[in-house]
């Protein structure tokens, strides 16, 4: 006979430790999870943490330098 009564339980909530969880500063909400909607400096979010919707992956790189090289040979015509 196998034991289900573990799962008939409700399941514990666990609060997030202080150090995981920043205040947005934009929306008054204490998320683990940037909604994006600061716009960043220098990288960084109004909150203080690394801004995901500021970095880029390597396709949005390599489109940057494209469009910079063909700038550069516009500006040289």
């Amino acid at each position: 006979m196998v034991d289900l009564d573990h799962l008939l339980k409700s399941p514990r909530k666990r609060k997030l430790p202080e150090y995981r969880v920043l205040g947005c500063v934009m929306t008054h909400s204490r998320t683990q999870w940037c909604y994006g909607i600061c716009k960043p400096r220098d990288g960084l979010g109004a909150c203080g943490r690394l801004s995901p919707h500021m970095l880029k992956g390597r396709t949005q790189m390599a489109i940057a330098r494209y469009n910079a090289r063909m700038k550069a040979q516009e500006d040289r015509s």
